[in-house]
């Protein structure tokens, strides 16, 4: 879960951090970890709706603050973990308690997903050695060869056709 480390305290005290533990091999993993210190990607002064401005319209959280002494819970029907309140660790403010409430589902990518990606990944990767050559043989590759691959519902990749068409 997110922890408090009482005995290193380096002003923040509050680490982000996810660990999953695996019955089968006795082991925990880290899956997600934030040792980022400033506090300007968190929003902790007055707690937001996630994806939505704070009430002090400091911007959009994208993730819980550090915090500790919360409440997490995994809904096995929905397979979605819920994520409520607890302490921020703000060292001016002690007694500080979040209200805010999160949630998260974890999706696995699809084989065929992973298989597009690597397509688009060689593809790029013979599209810039072509643009070096002869521009528009490689004008044609995107249009023949790169645009196949595209996810054309996934904006960041229709993006990264377009950067690499200037």
């Amino acid at each position: 879960g997110l922890s408090k480390e009482k005995e290193k305290r380096d002003g923040d005290g509050v680490k982000n951090s996810f660990w999953v533990y695996d019955i089968k091999h006795n082991r925990w993993t880290c899956i997600y970890k934030n040792d980022r210190s400033d506090r300007d990607i968190f929003v902790q002064s007055l707690p937001a709706t996630p994806g939505t401005a704070n009430q002090q319209g400091k911007g959009f959280q994208e993730q819980p603050c550090p915090r500790y002494a919360h409440q997490l819970v995994y809904d096995t029907t929905h397979r979605v973990h819920y994520l409520f309140g607890g302490n921020p660790g703000n060292a001016s403010d002690p007694k500080m308690r979040l209200d805010d409430f999160w949630s998260l589902r974890l999706c696995r990518v699809s084989q065929s997903d992973i298989m597009r990606r690597c397509r688009f990944l060689v593809r790029k990767c013979r599209f810039q050695e072509m643009a070096g050559q002869d521009i528009l043989m490689a004008l044609r590759y995107i249009q023949t060869a790169i645009l196949e691959v595209v996810d054309q519902a996934n904006e960041v990749q229709v993006q990264e056709v377009c950067k690499q068409n200037h």
